[in-house]
């Protein structure tokens, strides 16, 4: 009996480990669309510590079958069920999986794990395991290499020419990339003054921002024209010089691809094509207060 507990207790934690190893990867692929969401790990240092720290017990559970990564195991996935739990309660995203998985379903997987961790609990070594200053050594160079390959996964999207990411603060100083090569009428953004706003039907945000601001869907200001591009699953509907949530727009982005990740609703200002202010997320609504909250 107790020979069959330690095989399940060694196969238990070598999956645990895959699975963590498989959130801190899924994460550091893609950090910019986690910083510029509203899930719980859209701060740089949270982000970093949560991949190194995943890295580094990952790889503890890897090396040591001894109690205290038994140990490790039970304080993180406790942790992980109450931050799960957190962000089921007030509406958010915890970002345990990336995006693909939200805290409805990391809740129920978090507490089976701490529930087979109790009924596993390893009572004597049962492999041989290096020693506690080789495991430490080794977990926190892992953990270390981690956040450090995630910060530059972040720094190479940022300066990214390529249209992944349409995001503010990647964009200003560069050239606003939806261009006449999408669709012939936006070659018109190329030249003059531009306000222009992305948006989703099922945010929020973005119609409270239009509700404030284009209560009149013609408004600009002067010398300036606005644009919308309105995100729809893979359809990104257009319209030059009124902006609107509740029409239908018959011009539409062709992506010849994947769209764009876009956090919004985003903000754009353009001097002959150039983004010379912008703003997402959060940050969009002071950006437009400061446009057009004065006139």
């Amino acid at each position: 009996m107790l020979g069959k507990k330690i095989i399940a207790w060694d196969i238990l934690r070598r999956s645990l480990a895959v699975l963590l190893l498989t959130a801190a990867a899924t994460k550091a692929s893609d950090p910019i669309s986690l910083l510029a969401g509203t899930g719980l790990l859209s701060t740089p240092v949270v982000l970093l510590m949560t991949i190194a720290v995943e890295t580094a017990v990952a790889i503890h559970l890897f090396l040591d079958a001894r109690f205290r990564s038994w140990f490790l195991s039970v304080a993180l996935f406790t942790c992980f069920a109450g931050v799960a739990g957190y962000a089921l309660a007030t509406g958010q995203s915890c970002n345990c999986l990336g995006e693909r998985l939200g805290p409805k379903w990391m809740l129920p997987l978090d507490l089976v794990v701490v529930s087979l961790l109790m009924l596993l609990r390893p009572r004597q070594r049962s492999t041989k395991s290096p020693s506690t200053g080789h495991i430490i050594l080794i977990c926190m160079t892992a953990g270390s290499l981690s956040a450090t390959l995630t910060a530059l996964q972040y720094n190479r999207q940022v300066n990214s020419v390529s249209l992944e990411h349409l995001l503010a603060d990647s964009l200003v100083g560069k050239q606003w990339p939806i261009d006449s090569s999408f669709h012939e009428k936006l070659e018109q953004t190329a030249s003059g003054k531009w306000l222009i706003i992305v948006a989703r039907n099922d945010c929020s945000h973005c119609r409270e921002m239009l509700r404030t601001h284009f209560a009149d869907p013609r408004r600009h200001r002067k010398g300036e024209r606005t644009a919308i591009f309105l995100v729809d699953g893979e359809r990104w509907e257009f319209s030059l010089d009124f902006v609107s949530l509740d029409r239908k727009f018959a011009d539409e982005v062709d992506w010849h691809g994947d769209q764009p990740f876009v956090a919004s609703p985003a903000v754009f200002v353009l001097s002959d094509g150039e983004v010379v202010i912008a703003a997402d997320g959060a940050d969009s609504e002071a950006l437009m207060n400061g446009i057009l909250g004065q006139e």
